[in-house]
């Protein structure tokens, strides 16, 4: 086979030249490396697809307190699908509640199939049936915090867990009574990712009641007969839903006229109040009735009738 030849500015015949960069891609040596270093980011790529076929994380979106009792708490879930050759099967995300949180109102997604959720509980899982390679998703949920709570509470935290491929993953552990302490998140697995917000913390709450009394019987605009029986109505009421001591034994004292003649009052349970077992306790100097009531946080809770007897020449107001 002839030499190649080239002609230079003299016109002097010579041996054409190779490129300097054909020399180093023909050296064994470099051709071996290059080799060596595709086989690693090829196993590389490999494992991480085996190990981290899916991103799952969980947000605080409001602040971090601290917050009153029976107020609302905003998390964002997000995730997607890193497995662009085989996707990731079925998605089912389960939120694991603190004991200090239930579920304020179901959230609406087009993305997920179906979305088990009850208002007030502490259920909710959402599953994908087909969670594809490059599929993705975010959404908000709004968790309440229980008016049950009487201490301050800190280090409120809200977990969930992400299964893919099918897998129904464990829920991550929580406290099981308010204020109790944490238990540590399980690590990730193949098709199973955990994830946490930042803590919140909960005010002490105070009670906020109101005490109303009104004459039922005789009406107000009438006069009342000596001897005539007057009907009372007692409620207590909440005047705020947030932040308010829930009540579990709570005592009425009413104090009742000093009139002469005046007889000891009877109660009558009208609802909302449970009455303790024989006659209110009565003085002869300043007849008391001492109700046992029980009542919650929210809502307005009535007391017990009070019916008051009067006797002759005796008014009651």
């Amino acid at each position: 086979m002839p030499d190649l030849l080239a002609r230079d500015l003299l016109g002097v015949a010579s041996p054409l030249r190779a490129p300097a960069w054909l020399a180093i891609i023909n050296s064994g040596e470099i051709m071996h490396n290059v080799i060596k270093w595709i086989l690693a980011v090829a196993f590389m790529l490999a494992t991480g697809s085996a190990l981290a076929q899916q991103t799952f994380a969980k947000t605080r979106i409001s602040g971090a307190g601290p917050f009153n009792t029976n107020t609302n708490v905003t998390y964002r879930l997000q995730g997607s699908c890193n497995n662009l050759v085989s996707g990731c099967g079925t998605l089912r995300i389960e939120d694991a509640f603190p004991a200090e949180m239930v579920m304020a109102n179901c959230p609406v997604s087009a993305f997920f199939n179906s979305i088990t959720c009850t208002a007030g509980s502490n259920t909710l899982v959402l599953v994908r049936n087909s969670y594809a390679g490059g599929d993705s998703f975010s959404l908000d949920v709004n968790l309440r915090i229980i008016p049950d709570i009487t201490v301050a509470v800190t280090d409120v935290v809200n977990r969930a867990v992400a299964g893919i491929n099918g897998f129904v993953c464990p829920p991550p552990p929580q406290n099981a009574v308010i204020g109790g302490p944490r238990p540590p998140l399980p690590a990730d697995t193949a098709d199973c990712s955990y994830a946490e917000a930042a803590p919140v913390s909960v005010n002490a709450p105070t009670p906020k009641y109101t005490v109303r009394k009104q004459r039922q019987d005789p009406a107000t605009s009438l006069a009342v007969a000596a001897g005539e029986a007057v009907t009372y109505r007692v409620q207590i009421c909440s005047t705020s839903a947030t932040g308010n001591m829930p009540l579990t034994s709570a005592t009425l004292v009413d104090t009742l006229p000093n009139v002469p003649g005046l007889t000891a009052a009877s109660v009558e349970n009208s609802g909302g109040g449970i009455v303790a077992a024989g006659p209110p306790v009565t003085s002869t100097i300043a007849p008391v009735a001492i109700v046992p009531v029980t009542a919650t946080s929210t809502g307005v809770n009535e007391m017990p009738t009070l019916s008051l007897n009067t006797t002759p020449n005796a008014t009651v107001s």
